[in-house]
């Protein structure tokens, strides 16, 4: 199946559609149920104002959630092709990001994180772009001002803030000039949302969710099941994955070095970020998907031997739809 991606013309963004569809396939013929609306995590008015109407129609929510990934596997793809990050432009990350978004059944439905990752892949590019671009400043504005953007649909997000400031720095020259135009770039979106709520005559609202909802210390639940250990055992595995072909980066061009530390720093600070969040749920990890969708397909792309790259690929496929179904074996 991997063959299929492999090439770079337009016409695979069809099976890319199908891919995801298949991966999603569990939510929209209702083999997979929805979290309850108390577990989803960290929803705020503009969520409930433009996806909460969701809630009540399962089917549609699941999707709704197909064309959010399918829109952010493109992105992400586009990212991987334009700054060079794999050796040949192909789907594979697309791909990628189409598994690794429905490894968990969490992430099969729209959530605010769900909603929130669609504006991480621009955030990546801006940084990218960034890199010995003389006149970075709108780059450096814009990847500031949608990670904030990300945050009105979901307020832990605004860790990831600490990730690209510390992925600009890591792509060039940061110099203070730039320090101020990448906190003001954050601050805008803030002051026109708190201008909408205070004229909604809901300006401790705003407050409320966006700067005391993403803070809180996590409290460990020792509740296991089986298929919780399922759960986060394919995460695991997925960063073993990632883990093991950290190496690889070290053969790049320069650029393509400094794109993919500053993705180790979205996913290290996005998945830490988890620990300062006192109610945690897995569609947290959504926002941290990009990062790892790349590292996947930098695997994929790796392994010489195109038949255990198949393996490799069929093998996750196959325990996603297994945890997708366990449930109801």
């Amino acid at each position: 199946m991997l063959a299929l991606f492999r090439s770079n013309q337009i016409v695979t963004i069809l099976l890319l559609a199908l891919y995801v569809v298949l991966t999603h396939a569990a939510a929209l013929i209702g083999f997979v149920t929805p979290a309850p609306t108390s577990e989803i995590g960290g929803d705020t008015l503009l969520y409930r104002a433009w996806f909460g109407w969701t809630v009540d129609h399962t089917k549609t929510s699941a999707f709704v959630a197909v064309i959010l990934v399918l829109i952010q596997a493109i992105s992400v793809n586009k990212i991987a092709d334009d700054f060079k990050l794999l050796n040949d432009r192909s789907w594979l990350t697309g791909l990628s990001y189409a598994l690794v978004t429905a490894c968990i059944p969490d992430f099969l439905f729209v959530t605010p994180a769900l909603v929130a990752a669609t504006f991480i892949p621009w955030t990546l590019s801006c940084i990218f772009g960034s890199y010995q671009n003389t006149q970075a400043s709108g780059l450096i504005f814009n990847a500031a001002f949608w990670l904030m953007v990300a945050c009105f649909f979901y307020p832990p997000a605004i860790f990831l803030l600490i990730a690209a400031f510390a992925g600009v720095s890591v792509v060039r020259s940061f110099r203070v000039r730039e320090h101020a135009i990448f906190t003001v770039g954050a601050l805008v979106p803030v002051f026109l949302g708190w201008l909408v709520w205070f004229w909604l005559d809901q300006g401790a609202l705003f407050r409320a969710e966006i700067i005391g909802r993403p803070w809180g210390i996590y409290r460990f639940n020792t509740e296991f099941s089986l298929l919780s250990i399922l759960k986060w055992g394919i995460m695991g595995f997925l960063l073993m994955v990632i883990l093991f072909n950290s190496l690889s980066s070290s053969r790049k061009l320069i650029q393509a070095q400094k794109c993919i530390t500053c993705l180790y720093w979205f996913l290290v600070v996005g998945g830490f970020s988890i620990l300062l969040k006192s109610d945690p749920t897995k569609s947290h990890l959504l926002i941290i998907m990009a990062p790892i969708a790349i590292f996947l397909s930098l695997t994929f792309s790796g392994i010489r031997n195109k038949m255990i790259a198949e393996v490799l690929h069929l093998t996750l496929l196959g325990s996603i739809f297994f945890i997708q179904f366990f449930p109801s074996i």
